[in-house]
């Protein structure tokens, strides 16, 4: 029995470069590991957040195809902490993997990705205010914190500064 191969259809854009034609094996495997998903049994938000997160990585950052999938089991760990009540365990990436990756590249990958890790401390509330405060200044040239604004964002114009 002859084995059917299927046709190239990347081919014609292989000197297109925003056709990455050299990734679509990458991104097929990404996709099934988006399998990974529903093997954990996460919800449809986890993977949502996952696809988002790698999106903005990938925007910034310019990544090796070999590091392509420990971008993705990382954005699903982060997503899963988010999004889910019970998270799997690193080394549940690192099995999923095939052992491809380590549980400590994995958590550095992690601490790659919260660069901004001291700004945890603060709350979500505080950090919005904050951002209004700053595009209210910069649009007005000078400090405006009103009454009305303070009563909504339930934050001082001290307790901002």
């Amino acid at each position: 029995m002859a084995i059917e191969t299927a046709p190239d259809i990347d081919s014609c854009d292989s000197n297109n470069p925003l056709a990455v034609v050299e990734y679509v094996q990458d991104i097929y495997s990404f996709y099934r590991q988006t399998e990974v998903h529903y093997k954990f049994e996460l919800m449809e938000e986890t993977l949502f957040l996952t696809v988002n997160i790698i999106d903005r990585f990938l925007a910034r950052m310019t990544v090796a195809r070999k590091k392509l999938q420990l971008v993705g089991v990382t954005a699903m760990l982060l997503a899963c902490k988010y999004e889910e009540l019970s998270v799997p365990m690193v080394e549940d990436f690192v099995l999923i993997t095939d052992r491809a990756y380590t549980r400590e590249e994995i958590l550095e990958m992690v601490m790659l990705c919260l660069v901004e890790y001291k700004m945890l401390k603060f709350r979500p509330s505080l950090l919005a205010a904050a951002a209004i405060y700053t595009a209210q200044c910069s649009l007005r040239g000078f400090k405006c914190w009103t009454k009305t604004t303070e009563l909504h964002a339930t934050y001082s114009e001290e307790q901002l500064l």
